[in-house]
């Protein structure tokens, strides 16, 4: 069975259908006897067995030429209407040389041309770029001072911005911010460089009756919530921790309001606010956003001349590649046969490629499964 992407091509045997891809396609019935694409081999110690025609599964070609001018020969053995899905193996050719037909890349069959791909020397990560933007009300014009966590001097900024970090980890971000008609607020809470803290506090003044008032937080983040309050002129203790305390006040008047939040991922938030009791809505600041990405150096250019490529995605999604890590020696490719095949949906020519194989696969992290005793045949798309 081969397929690019967006229509199927099923070949029964010798007989090939063409059908648009929708929700409503029909697949064909699981075909007996033997598949024209198969592939099997030892993966981590467990024999598996991927065929076009067979448990859903297609023959996935395509072409293209990268960012470097390198030509890419493809074709991905998976479940229908899905390109990177568990159980599923890619084979990626490339050709350096500028010319994109596949026949002097297999010019001799059985020589040992095309060679794994070296793995690329990993991008050093430099920095990290911090978008913030904070969410104003109150009475224009605002003046607002970041204090970054860092060390770095006080900052003065509106709206939208970004902030460079020169190392990874967990700061404490504070703004404070003033309106023109003297409201006054701060907020800090924990950002960090991996975007795991993503949690927030803000609240809201409720009148009773008399001098009793309400206040109610707002809290996002992972349950359960704790919470520290710290309410001056109150005739009960200022430090309370309950969530939604009603407190009676000495007085009513402006005075500061804090409240402090730590979630259950152990990010914290907190918010002081001068609330005037005359007029509690009245605020000039809700919260702040954040959103960090890493600044990468690039890595050492990879020389992509006649080379293989293998792509593993097990049943649990994790993505393994031969191009990940340094093969073994015990690592080989054999091309055994090719020959023409049909075009692909995208008038790409495809060529069947019958082959042996072995090599050790890598995930990111640097852990390896080992593929042995690999065979079969496959398809892959070029250009004329």
């Amino acid at each position: 069975m081969l397929r690019r992407f967006q229509k199927y091509y099923y070949l029964l045997f010798s007989f090939l259908v063409i059908a648009s891809c929708s929700p409503d396609l029909d697949i064909p019935e699981t075909i007996e006897g033997d598949v024209v694409f198969q592939v099997s081999a030892m993966i981590d110690g467990e024999a598996i067995t991927l065929a076009a025609g067979k448990a859903n599964y297609y023959m996935f070609t395509d072409y293209e030429v990268d960012s470097n001018g390198v030509s890419l020969f493809q074709g991905i053995l998976g479940e229908v209407g899905c390109e990177n899905c568990p159980n599923s193996l890619g084979f990626e050719f490339a050709q350096a040389s500028g010319n994109t037909v596949l026949d002097d890349l297999f010019s001799t069959i059985n020589q040992p041309m095309i060679a794994y791909r070296n793995a690329l020397t990993p991008m050093e990560i430099t920095g990290y770029n911090t978008d913030f933007e904070i969410d104003l009300e109150g009475t224009a014009p605002f003046s607002l001072v970041w204090d970054f966590g860092d060390g770095t001097p006080l900052y003065p900024s509106l709206g939208t911005f970004q902030y460079e970090y020169a190392e990874s980890g967990v700061y404490n971000v504070c703004v404070e911010i003033m309106d023109a008609a003297g409201c006054q607020s701060i907020i800090c809470r924990t950002v960090s460089t991996d975007n795991s803290m993503n949690c927030s506090i803000n609240f809201s003044v409720y009148h009773v009756n008399g001098l009793n008032y309400h206040f109610y937080p707002y809290s996002a983040g992972v349950p359960p919530f704790n919470y520290q309050w710290n309410i001056q002129d109150s005739v009960s203790p200022q430090n309370v921790a309950l969530a939604s305390p009603t407190i009676l006040m000495n007085q009513i008047g402006i005075m500061p309001i804090e409240v402090s939040m730590t979630d259950g991922n152990n990010c914290s938030s907190s918010i002081m606010q001068l609330v005037d009791f005359n007029n509690p809505d009245a605020i000039c600041l809700n919260h702040f956003d954040y959103h960090a990405e890493p600044i990468f150096t690039p890595g050492t250019a990879q020389d992509y001349s006649s080379t293989f490529a293998i792509k593993y995605i097990n049943e649990n999604g994790v993505t393994y590649s031969s191009a990940l890590g340094e093969q073994p020696t015990f690592s080989f490719l054999n091309i055994l046969e090719t020959e023409d095949f049909f075009m692909n949906d995208n008038n790409q020519p495809t060529k069947k490629i019958t082959m042996e194989m072995a090599c050790r696969l890598f995930d990111m992290d640097g852990d390896y499964v080992d593929l042995k005793d690999g065979s079969g045949t496959i398809a892959v798309a070029y250009q004329d």
